[in-house]
Formats: C-alpha cells, sequence, structure tokens
C-alpha cells in the first residue's frame, strides 16, 4: 500500500518550490507594507520592484506594465473590467465565466473542444 500521498489538483493550487519557499520566508519575515516609507517598507519595496523587474524580463515587456494582483480571480476580474463583450467556454474557471454581465459561453464536446458553430453565430 502506498503511504505517500499523489498530490493531483495543480489547478487549485501548486506545491511551491524549495527556493520560493525560502524566499518568502525571508520576504514576510519583517513587518513591512511596501508603500510605508520606513527602512522596512523601503526594503519590502524593493523585493516587490525586484520581482517586477523579473517577471518583466522573462515576458519581454516594461517593468511598469507588470501589475501583481493577489490571486487568479483578481488578475480575471482586473482583465476583463476592460470589455464589453466576452466569449469563453463552458469549461472556464467561475471567476471568467461569472466576472462578466456579458459573458457568452461557448460549449465544448466531449473532449473538451469548443464547438465551432456556436463560437461562429457568437463572433458574427
Amino acid at each position: 500500500m502506498r503511504k505517500t500521498p499523489i498530490y493531483l489538483d495543480n489547478n487549485a493550487t501548486t506545491p511551491l518550490r524549495a527556493g520560493a519557499v525560502v524566499a518568502m520566508n525571508e520576504a514576510m519575515g519583517p513587518p513591512a507594507n511596501p508603500s510605508s516609507v520606513h527602512s522596512f517598507g523601503r526594503n519590502a519595496r524593493l523585493i516587490v520592484e525586484k520581482a517586477r523587474e523579473a517577471v518583466a524580463m522573462l515576458a519581454g515587456c516594461r517593468s511598469a506594465d507588470v501589475v501583481f494582483t493577489s490571486g487568479g480571480t483578481e488578475a480575471n476580474n482586473l482583465v476583463l473590467a476592460q470589455y464589453n463583450h466576452v466569449i469563453t467556454s463552458t469549461i472556464e474557471h467561475d471567476s471568467v465565466r461569472h466576472a462578466h454581465d456579458h459573458c457568452h459561453q461557448i460549449a465544448v464536446d466531449h473532449n473538451g473542444w469548443r464547438r465551432a458553430a456556436f463560437r461562429n453565430r457568437l463572433l458574427a
């Protein structure tokens, strides 16, 4: 009998790499708000800005274009709020399917593929 669990719910949350845990623990040690003007706050701001620059480099964009959010739902809402009309699939995450009053959902087949005929009607 296997005693070590196998984690298969990476859709909900993915286990952190050991290096990420160490970096997070170091960053969250002092009581700091990156918007504060004292030394703890300035150090926290430096950590955030270094992370922003690293993400920008990986994404090939300006660091000013990188926005950090508290999670996926907030990020999805931030992006989708810019649009008057959203088309997604019936198997999309709830944070996308329910984020917009004008969100149309395209049905999928038993393989999870979008049905082109329905999509084409929505795009017409």
